[in-house]
């Protein structure tokens, strides 16, 4: 089965057409006071009925196109038994950033990312409140439209000293994890947050993190706890920019949709030095 039977143009324009659509989904409750659920008694980690019915939607829309693909999508899988096959398998976030959509914080997007062997070859990744679509494909290069504008080239930035770079890393909580283990995440980064750079953010969505990595806003992010959803299309998106994902606990590991901890850095430079301020205590 050739990649290029699936990251044609036609599979993108569909793509990007379910994600604006979907979006409007979202539009429709922003400003408004929301409900939502804890999933499995987990404070921190939410979902909406605004959640529920942007992944139905996806999923039917795409369905309609393809429907022989496989689906995993956060809301309608239990994620101790996602398994990613060599299939043509999408991959969705309904609303990656839930706790920002809840609070009306505009860093919040639809993640959808074809897979063929495990990785990602389409990814489309969609803020509605801020009109911001980002877009890839594997060989194809990045790009970013913005209020329908002419789509523009992503590239990440050419900074190579981390001293002279704004990172950004997640420490809130590890959802669906228990408190010692996100402590064991905090120590973990202890070195970075002590190291001279630049500055931290936390933008409390992987895609808005990884898109900030792409657009060169920020030289790395940085996360634990990460869900195949939450990376698919944004790792894709990165690398067409030019950027480097690497696993924090081994630099040299391929990357992995199922591994949980990632560094997606702007360039090699950028990346190996994290790591050795990682491994320095």
């Amino acid at each position: 089965m050739l990649l290029e039977d699936h990251a044609d143009d036609s599979v993108l324009s569909t793509v990007i057409g379910v994600a604006k659509k979907a979006g409007e989904l979202i539009a429709a409750s922003w400003g408004q006071a929301k409900g939502f659920d804890c999933k499995d008694g987990h404070s921190t980690d939410l979902v909406t009925q605004t959640d529920r019915q942007v992944e139905q939607f996806i999923f039917e829309r795409l369905k309609a196109f393809y429907p022989k693909h496989l689906f995993i999508g956060e809301e309608g899988v239990d994620e101790a038994s996602v398994q990613l096959s060599d299939a043509p398998t999408w991959v969705v976030d309904p609303i990656d950033g839930t706790t920002n959509f809840i609070h009306n914080f505009d860093q919040t997007a639809i993640s959808i990312a074809l897979c063929v062997n495990k990785r990602a070859i389409v990814g489309v990744i969609y803020n509605p409140i801020r009109k911001e679509l980002y877009y890839a494909t594997q060989g194809g290069g990045a790009f970013l439209e913005r209020y329908g504008n002419d789509a523009v080239r992503l590239t990440t930035s050419s900074t190579d000293d981390l001293k002279r770079s704004l990172v950004s890393i997640e420490l809130g909580a590890a959802h669906g994890e228990a408190d010692k283990l996100n402590e064991k995440w905090q120590n973990q980064m202890f070195p970075l947050l002590n190291h001279p750079i630049h500055g931290l953010r936390q933008l409390g969505a992987a895609t808005m993190n990884f898109m900030a990595v792409a657009r060169g806003c920020v030289e790395a992010y940085i996360e634990s706890g990460l869900k195949p959803w939450d990376m698919a299309a944004g790792e894709l998106i990165v690398r067409e920019a030019g950027g480097v994902i690497t696993m924090i606990d081994d630099e040299n590991e391929p990357f992995r949709l199922t591994g949980k901890q990632v560094i997606a850095s702007c360039n090699q430079q950028i990346s190996q030095s994290i790591h050795r301020v990682l491994n320095s205590e």
